[in-house]
């Protein structure tokens, strides 16, 4: 089975840099998660970054 790699705010969890997730809501997102295919990560806290943060602009 293929596995595929999906940022950890779409998958609900609260690492946003307000602290929030940003959910994804479709039938294909959720019927993956139920065969165990999602590899969930976030990058950001992964470089070490915390959760809140101060938000992140091009200026």
């Amino acid at each position: 089975m293929l596995k595929i790699l999906v940022s950890a705010c779409l998958a609900g969890h609260p690492v946003r840099y307000d602290g929030a997730a940003k959910t994804a809501r479709d039938v294909w997102f959720d019927r993956w998660r139920d065969e165990g295919r999602l590899v969930i990560v976030c990058p950001e806290v992964a470089a070490g970054f915390p959760t809140p943060r101060p938000p992140a602009e091009i200026q």
